[in-house]
């Protein structure tokens, strides 16, 4: 029956916008993102106005299997279907994989997570595991959690601890060339299981930067000279009884909040201290424990 009903479309020139009643005669592509209902919504309300002839059209390759898929447009198909409107569409036999994102973000913004959807959907004999390592992560730490009172690390920070925080790790996540290793996974593991413990709602302080509170805290645990577990606990420990110390600190530097940690830790301390010490003419900070 659907070759028959695909038999009756006549496609005879490549580029002419054509149309049809019969949805059953497009497919959609699994690399491409998923549909947005806030969009479809806002489609809706356009399409019951007045749906412009070319307007709607979507842009389509035939496979093997006989159907057309979108390349372009899923959202406006949808909206058509939903209406019971004609779907006008192009057929272009040239089209690839790698056009889906660039056509997309010329049009309505891909979000990152629509990257990935793609590269996961390409992941063949292993070609793109950093995006598998990078989405098993996100799915521990990064949806959303059932008890609120923990806040969720976001998929760009979640990126960046899995890459290091270099302005050209989004470019290379976009391009399909991110680089993650089975050591990377392991290290933001730990790192995520480490920094969900000073996202907890009593600890978080309130009115901050989040994201350079995020980076502080990685760094100052990570690079402190001589920090144990231990520390880190009683960190957890003092912010929750001192949380007012960083309370509306909304500072623009890292540092500034690395230095505030620093002096959380040190309230009430005897013989076991974080000693800042300046380096560089002032321009940074080295932390080191010290006991007395």
């Amino acid at each position: 029956m659907e070759n028959e009903l695909l038999d009756s479309v006549s496609i005879k020139n490549a580029g002419s916008i054509h149309s049809t009643m019969d949805y059953n005669l497009f497919r959609f592509l699994k690399e491409n993102r998923e549909i947005s209902q806030k969009l479809n919504k806002k489609l809706l309300q356009s399409f019951k106005q007045k749906n412009i002839f070319g307007a709607s059209t979507i842009l389509v390759k035939q496979h093997d299997d006989g159907f057309y898929y979108i390349y372009e447009g899923q959202h406006r198909f949808v909206t058509s279907k939903e209406l019971g409107q004609p779907i006008y569409f192009i057929v272009n036999q040239n089209l690839t994989s790698e056009d889906i994102s660039l056509m997309n973000t010329n049009s309505d913004v891909w979000v990152l997570k629509d990257f990935l959807r793609k590269y996961l959907a390409q992941n063949v004999d292993g070609k793109y595991e950093s995006y598998s390592r990078l989405q098993k992560v996100l799915d521990k730490y990064s949806n959303e959690i059932e008890d609120d009172s923990v806040r969720a690390i976001t998929f760009t920070d979640i990126l960046s601890i899995l890459t290091g925080w270099g302005g050209n790790v989004t470019n290379k996540f976009k391009n399909g060339t991110l680089s993650i290793t089975e050591d990377d996974y392991n290290r933001a593991v730990s790192v995520c299981d480490m920094l969900q413990r000073f996202l907890v709602k009593d600890i978080l302080p309130e009115k901050i930067n989040v994201r350079k509170y995020i980076r502080a805290i990685i760094s100052f645990v990570d690079k402190t000279k001589g920090w144990e577990q231990s520390d880190t606990d009683k960190l957890l420990e003092k912010m929750s009884r001192n949380k007012n110390m960083i309370d509306n600190k909304n500072y623009g530097k890292e540092d500034m909040y690395k230095r505030l940690i620093a002096d959380v830790y040190n309230k009430g301390q005897k013989s076991r201290f974080v000693n800042k010490k300046e380096i560089q003419g002032g321009k940074s900070m080295e932390y080191l424990i010290e006991v007395y």
